[in-house]
């Protein structure tokens, strides 16, 4: 029954999607600090919520994106995603309060990795309260290049959350699209 309850909000929260972005039009290139890059739309505990990444000033000379991505192909490893999606844009602890980040491989064909493992997604109510998906899916529906340097991905997800420090159980499921997921240099 929980899996039915699931499907049913994944499916409303996909419509909810589709309306609120009736143009299917991507958003247009970030430029500035604070510019959204990306949306998550989803449904916690029967609750709707939407999250963003965005392009933020984080102390280094360029401006950084919430959402990036890492080009290990050179290694034969492929492609690491990293996504934080959060209520507004902010650095600091208080921009985790409410915040969601997943992460996932991606083959040199763009393909998901599925290792069988329970997709490393995590949401946090604050940094001193996170949850952790403990059973669920991921899922892309679109992977591709918008240039050399820029994804543009979208998918769904949904799944038990559990807190380490014993705090109970979420469920939350959603749909992301992000628009605009930047290359990270890699440190070498």
């Amino acid at each position: 029954m929980r899996a039915a309850g699931t499907l049913v909000l994944l499916l409303l929260v996909t419509l909810a999607f589709a309306q609120e972005d009736g143009t299917g039009e991507a958003i247009p290139r970030p430029a500035q600090n604070g510019d959204i890059t990306g949306v998550v739309h989803g449904v916690m505990d029967g609750e709707p919520f939407t999250v963003h990444t965005y392009l933020l000033e984080a102390g280094l000379p360029e401006l950084s994106n919430t959402a990036y991505w890492e080009d290990w192909r050179g290694l034969g490893i492929g492609i690491s995603v990293d996504v934080s999606a959060h209520v507004e844009a902010g650095i600091g602890f208080s921009a985790w309060d409410g915040a969601l980040s997943f992460e996932f491989d991606l083959s040199d064909d763009l393909e998901l990795l599925d290792y069988g493992e329970v997709p490393d997604i995590g949401y946090f109510e604050s940094l001193r309260s996170p949850y952790h998906m403990s059973e669920g899916f991921l899922e892309l529906t679109r992977v591709e290049f918008v240039d050399d340097e820029t994804l543009r991905i979208a998918g769904n997800f949904g799944g038990i959350f559990s807190s380490p420090l014993g705090e109970g159980e979420k469920e939350i499921s959603g749909s992301f699209a992000i628009d605009w997921v930047s290359v990270q240099p890699l440190g070498f």
